[in-house]
C-alpha cells in the first residue's frame, strides 16, 4: 500500500534562485501503544529543487502619454499625462500564483523619492516611497510577460532628473528577481 506525504514548498526554506539537490528520509513510527516504536526508515532520497524566481529582460519608459478621464458624477471629460513603465520578464516556478511587478522611484542622486502628501495610497509604499505596482497570475510553470505595463500620473513626480527601478515579487512581497538597472527620466 502506498502512503503519500506532502511537504509544502514554502517549508523548504529556500533562498536564491539556484537549483539545488535536496535529500529526504522518511521514518514511520507506531505510537498506538503509547510508546514510540520505529517501524521503518528509508534511505536518503535525493531530488532537485529550483525555487520560484523571475528574470527581468528589459524595462523601457513611455513619457507624457495622454489619458482621458471623467469627473466623478459628471460626463465632463478631462485629460492628464502619465508615464508608462513597460517590463519584459519571465517568472519561473509560479504556476497559478500571483506575481507583483513593482516600480520604485528615486531622485537624481539615488535617494528615495517620497510620495507627495496628496498621493493616492496606490502610489505609496508603507514607508512613503513613490511606487506603482501591478499584479498578474502566472498561467504556466514558466510564464513570460513581454510587455507588462504600469502607469503613473506625471503629477506624482518631483521636477528634475529622476530614476525608476523595477523588481518582481511574489504575493507576500518576497523578491523573485534581481532589481532592474535604473532607468532615468526628466520631469519639467
Amino acid at each position: 500500500t502506498d502512503f503519500e506525504v506532502e511537504l509544502p514548498k514554502s517549508e523548504l526554506h529556500q533562498s536564491g534562485s539556484a537549483a539545488r539537490d535536496l535529500k529526504v528520509m522518511v521514518v514511520v513510527w507506531d505510537k498506538s501503544s503509547g510508546e514510540h516504536k520505529e517501524l521503518f526508515r528509508s534511505g536518503l532520497v535525493t531530488f532537485s529543487y529550483t525555487p520560484p524566481h523571475a528574470q527581468i529582460d528589459k524595462v523601457w519608459l513611455e513619457h507624457n502619454v495622454v489619458r482621458t478621464g471623467y469627473y466623478e458624477n459628471s460626463n465632463t471629460q478631462y485629460t492628464y499625462k502619465v508615464m508608462r513603465i513597460h517590463v519584459d520578464f519571465v517568472a519561473r516556478g509560479m504556476l497559478d500564483k500571483k506575481v507583483r511587478v513593482c516600480a520604485y522611484f528615486y531622485g537624481p542622486e539615488g535617494s528615495v523619492m517620497q510620495a507627495k502628501s496628496t498621493a493616492q495610497a496606490q502610489y505609496r509604499t508603507s514607508n512613503g516611497q513613490l511606487t506603482v505596482q501591478g499584479i498578474s497570475t502566472a498561467t504556466y510553470e514558466n510564464s513570460r510577460w513581454s510587455d507588462f505595463v504600469l502607469e503613473i500620473p506625471n503629477t506624482e513626480f518631483s521636477k528634475g532628473s529622476n530614476k525608476v527601478m523595477v523588481q518582481i515579487q511574489d504575493q507576500e512581497g518576497n523578491l523573485l528577481s534581481v532589481e532592474s538597472k535604473y532607468a532615468g527620466f526628466d520631469v519639467n
